[in-house]
């Protein structure tokens, strides 16, 4: 047995000494292929050119730093502009918003930033009106629709109400639509001075517009199939809706836009229920001769220009995106953006006008607050103004509003929303987070900040403007999400 004990141990450190060879090869064998691996792993710096194609999100984002810092380091400007596209194709596959920003504006977001002053006047208010809105069943949003209806009207709409008010807020007629399983699309209703509306999807896609007097009894209603580009197109009604609708520079008639199956898009301008339209309704109906166009009850128009008021038309919704057209009608801002994939959050923006045009990728979401400034080419495009639930007066990725000259140079962003002209025919009122309102130049420059009271309401009851008139001394303001008044001020 002693004789066996020495054995025993030889053999037991022979293969332990056997076994440390083998573990140490094994070790070393690893560490030189992870060596290997880092060695040969390329830096973003040097490959951000060469991405693999299943580079997505935080796998992507150092690619596309890289190639934000070589876009900066390029002079030459078509040079440039070939890393910007590449750098924006990195910016989506990471899904940085940042860098998109930094693209579109030539700096970092916080280097874009204009200066608002801090000094603030109070602006008292007295309530004249107030409602509780119903919210949309699509998304978030508190369902109404604001609008001017010439110099001295305006109206607000919700999916079942409507109010016609005066220069001084005075309510001159209510709609109550007799709303079955619509909705009322975008626009819900229209007014005109007089009183008469129009609406349309009383069922659900209904594609019909309905006429109405100021007691709110039907006149009339028509088809918009009836009136698509191709009369003999067989689809059925759902496939017209009218996308929106509005009263036309003379307050004499509606002017309705129609999207219809295939993308196709008319205008129609419809006649208020008067003696004229009611005999051209008995004239057309019999197929008999038509004295003018005046007599038409619903008449076809090829241009916008003579009929609507952009300014109170401001921007509306177009597929998966949106438009406005300036003063005059000669220059149009849009948008648009994939349905669905890596795009979306990611629209592309599009400056047409005879003299000066420019595209650029702007990320952000809901943006249907875009526009020109008055008489300019001078574009704003901001994020999303209506309160969001629960007690968030804004979404806090989108709440900001660039400022654009003609040529597409960015000249920054204010964190405010666009929410009226000002009198003097040239600079535009900003609602920003805290309530203030802005006084915005073409330039970028604001010139005078108003804070608007309410009395007994602070905090999270503070006004919050949503849409102003300060020609006639009124707006519309949020106190709570859903909770709007209607206002004036001295």
């Amino acid at each position: 047995m002693k004789r066996a004990l020495p054995v025993f141990f030889g053999l037991a450190l022979l293969l332990h000494a056997e076994e440390t060879i083998l573990t140490n090869a094994s070790t070393e064998s690893a560490t030189n292929s992870i060596a290997t691996n880092v060695a040969t792993a390329p830096t973003p710096e040097m490959s951000w050119t060469n991405v693999p194609e299943d580079c997505w999100d935080e796998k992507a984002l150092p690619y596309a730093q890289a190639g934000l810092k070589a876009w900066h380091e390029e002079a030459d400007p078509k040079k440039k502009g070939e890393i910007r596209q590449q750098v924006l194709e990195l910016a989506i596959k990471a899904q940085d918003m940042d860098i998109g920003e930094e693209l579109f504006a030539g700096k970092s977001v916080a280097q874009a930033e204009l200066p608002v002053p801090t000094n603030a006047v109070a602006l008292p208010l007295t309530t004249i009106k107030e409602w509780d809105l119903p919210q949309d069943r699509w998304n978030s949003r508190y369902a109404c629709a604001i609008r001017r209806i010439g110099p001295k009207n305006f109206e607000l709409w919700t999916s079942k109400r409507g109010w016609l008010f005066n220069e001084k807020g005075t309510s001159l007629a209510e709609a109550k639509v007799p709303r079955r399983d619509g909705t009322g699309r975008h626009w819900y209703g229209a007014f005109l001075p007089d009183g008469q509306w129009i609406t349309t999807d009383l069922w659900d896609f209904d594609g019909r517009v309905y006429i109405y007097s100021p007691n709110n009894k039907l006149l009339s209603s028509f088809s918009l199939m009836k009136y698509s580009k191709d009369p003999d197109d067989a689809g059925i009604p759902s496939h017209y809706s009218a996308d929106w609708a509005i009263a036309d520079c003379d307050q004499r008639h509606w002017i309705i836009h129609i999207l219809a199956a295939g993308c196709d898009r008319t205008n129609l301008r419809v006649s208020e229920w008067g003696w004229r339209p009611k005999i051209g309704r008995w004239l057309t109906r019999h197929h008999l001769w038509v004295p003018d166009s005046s007599w038409l009850p619903v008449e076809k128009i090829s241009s916008l220009k003579t009929s609507v008021d952009f300014r109170n038309l401001g921007s509306r919704f177009a597929l998966c995106g949106a438009t406005a057209d300036s003063d005059d009608g000669l220059a149009r801002i849009s948008w648009d953006e994939p349905g669905h994939g890596p795009g979306v959050g990611w629209p592309d923006y599009s400056m047409n006008a005879s003299s000066h045009r420019w595209n650029s990728c702007i990320p952000c979401k809901d943006t249907d607050n875009l526009g020109f400034f008055p008489g300019s080419l001078t574009t704003w495009v901001g994020g999303n103004k209506y309160p969001v639930p629960p007690g968030r007066w804004y979404r806090e990725e989108s709440f900001r509003s660039w400022i654009i000259d003609p040529d597409g140079k960015v000249l920054g962003w204010l964190p405010a929303e666009r929410v009226g002209d000002d009198p003097d025919g040239k600079r535009m009122w900003f609602v920003d987070e805290q309530g203030r309102l802005l006084k915005v130049a073409q330039n970028g420059a604001v010139s005078e900040v108003l804070q608007p009271t309410l009395p007994g309401a602070t905090g999270n009851d503070a006004p919050f403007a949503h849409v102003l008139f300060p020609d006639l001394k009124l707006g519309f303001f949020y106190t709570k999400p859903g909770h709007l008044v209607l206002a004036c001020w001295n």
